[in-house]
C-alpha cells in the first residue's frame, strides 16, 4: 500500500468491532519482545466499526489529525 509520501510501507489496520468508541492513546505498537511499548499511539479515538491504518514505515508520526507512522519498519522475516 502507498502512504501519503508516495512509499511503499507496511502497515497493521485496526477495527473497532465493538459498540462503543475507544480511545487508542498511550495504547503501543513494536515489533519486538524486548520493547513492548516501541511506539504509543497518540489520543486517536477508534468509533464503533471504524477502522485506523497505522503505516509500520520508521517515519515516527504521531499528529493524530495525520496518517500515523510507527518509529519502526516490521522485518520481511
Amino acid at each position: 500500500m502507498v502512504d501519503e509520501d508516495k512509499s511503499y510501507e507496511d502497515w497493521v489496520e485496526l477495527q473497532n468491532i465493538g459498540t462503543s468508541a475507544v480511545n487508542l492513546g498511550g495504547w503501543s505498537l513494536t515489533d519486538t519482545r524486548d520493547n513492548l511499548r516501541r511506539w504509543t499511539i497518540p489520543p486517536v479515538e477508534l468509533a464503533a466499526g471504524q477502522y485506523l491504518v497505522i503505516w509500520c514505515s520508521g517515519k515516527d508520526r504521531s499528529n493524530p489529525a495525520l496518517p500515523l507512522h510507527t518509529n519502526f519498519k516490521l522485518k520481511g522475516g
